[in-house]
């Protein structure tokens, strides 16, 4: 996640991870966290359902929000609908940039996520 200095901020992000994790959208790994199959399956739903309803966007918020929407329903106030999708989004940020380094043939320095 991107760092922020506004402490109640950073236990609202927490919160955030930590239901998406009792959740089975999340987990923590040696590598640090990652999506489960749960989450993707969820993401590709969502993701298709809008490219067939809408088109293609390339706003990644869009289908998480959607997909997160599905899960949660209107269970979830929608402060913390987006501190799930602020959340996921870097999550997704970062798997994206180690895919790229793996496409080119590079190897994750240990830099990325920072």
């Amino acid at each position: 996640m991107r760092p922020h200095r506004n402490p109640a901020r950073k236990q609202a992000l927490r919160e955030a991870f930590s239901e998406l994790a009792r959740s089975g959208l999340v987990e923590l790994s040696a590598d640090g966290a990652i999506a489960t199959r749960r989450w993707r399956a969820a993401l590709s739903r969502a993701a298709l359902a809008m490219i067939q309803q809408h088109g293609d966007t390339d706003d990644p918020r869009f289908p998480i929000a959607l997909a997160l929407y599905r899960i949660y329903g209107d269970r979830e106030s929608d402060g913390k609908l987006a501190d799930k999708v602020e959340v996921m989004l870097s999550l997704q940020e970062r798997e994206n940039d180690w895919l790229r380094v793996l496409a080119r043939g590079g190897v994750d320095d240990g830099r990325l996520g920072e």
